[in-house]
């Protein structure tokens, strides 16, 4: 593997990974009810709430770090980079600070009957803004694009359609446990035998493994941010599987936002004849997997972990054979 290709798409990635998860995982231990194994947690009401923010925003920021190594590597890291599609770095940046810090789990505090949720609406809103303008940054202009300008509107309404859809799947797929103040989990058994807090990073690189498969068949450059995102969010799921993060849900939007961007770049960089019908089920892999977890989010997590890997498989294997085979 190429020197630069090592040191900024897998080495550096994980690093950042590694310190953002341990970062929060600090967090958590000593600020949230019940996060830690010893039960030693101190603060209650709005000091969890708070708490519970500030690692979310830690663990997205970290994720959007590796973003940039990955850029980095291809010298596309810039205030105002000149390919458009690197400047998704920007509204995945506000998505870190602005969205993030609002997904975090339903904590329940029975001391004061206190939910920590984010059910508000104007964040959605929020997250349709940033989809929107991210979308029409990462069109591509310029004279050796005029014969695409035609696509502009369609994959600017796709994106977006991609990012909230996306997101808003993912986020009820983590929300299928309330945590009580002792790490009980009310209305629905354990956590992690009914929400997807655990392993919903894995859905993520589900989601995140088509644009790559799509931006290997298109542009080296494209290909390298991916797998930086794919390193990051990795290292972040193996932390979120051994049970040390709370706020796996901190990166829905940035990935979703990411992977959507990715597939309408590799779409405008790419020259193979491919089926429309082919980039809709990338730009909604992590909806159909959420849509089929639906149906068994009364079974075990090794049941629904099986079954969202066989849909994501299946899926993956067809973008594959679509865009690298056939």
């Amino acid at each position: 593997m190429d020197q630069n290709l090592l040191t900024w798409c897998v080495l550096a990635p994980a690093s950042v990974a590694v310190l953002g998860s341990m970062g929060c995982w600090w967090i958590d231990r000593k600020s949230v009810p019940g996060a830690a194994a010893n039960d030693e947690a101190k603060a209650f009401g709005q000091d969890a709430k708070q708490a519970l923010s500030l690692s979310s925003a830690v663990l997205a920021f970290a994720w959007w770090v590796a973003i940039c190594a990955g850029l980095y590597s291809s010298d596309s890291l810039a205030l105002w980079p000149d390919e458009a599609w690197a400047r998704v770095v920007w509204p995945i940046l506000a998505a870190a600070v602005f969205v993030s810090p609002h997904f975090k789990p339903r904590v329940e505090l029975t001391s004061t009957r206190q939910r920590v949720g984010s059910d508000t609406p104007g964040l959605w809103v929020l997250v349709g803004l940033i989809a929107v303008v991210a979308a029409s940054l990462v069109m591509p202009t310029g004279e050796g694009w005029s014969d695409m300008v035609s696509l502009h509107q369609p994959w600017i309404a796709a994106v977006t359609s991609s990012t909230a859809c996306n997101s808003f799947a993912l986020y009820q797929m983590s929300q299928g446990g309330q945590m009580s103040h002792r790490g009980q989990v009310s209305q629905g058994g354990q956590m992690s035998h009914r929400g997807a807090d655990r392993w919903l990073p894995l859905v993520m690189l589900a989601a995140l493994a088509s644009p790559a498969i799509i931006c290997a068949s298109a542009y080296g450059a494209l290909a390298q941010t991916c797998l930086a995102a794919i390193v990051a969010t990795s290292v972040i799921a193996a932390f979120a599987a051994a049970g040390k993060l709370l706020v796996p849900a901190s990166l829905i939007v940035p990935c979703s936002l990411f992977a959507a961007t990715m597939i309408a770049a590799g779409r405008f960089y790419s020259y193979a004849e491919v089926a429309p019908g082919a980039y809709g089920l990338a730009l909604f892999t992590p909806a159909i997997i959420a849509l089929v977890d639906r149906i068994f989010t009364d079974k075990s997590s090794a049941i629904r972990i099986a079954i969202a890997a066989t849909t994501a498989i299946v899926i993956d294997g067809f973008i594959a054979y679509r865009f690298l085979l056939s």
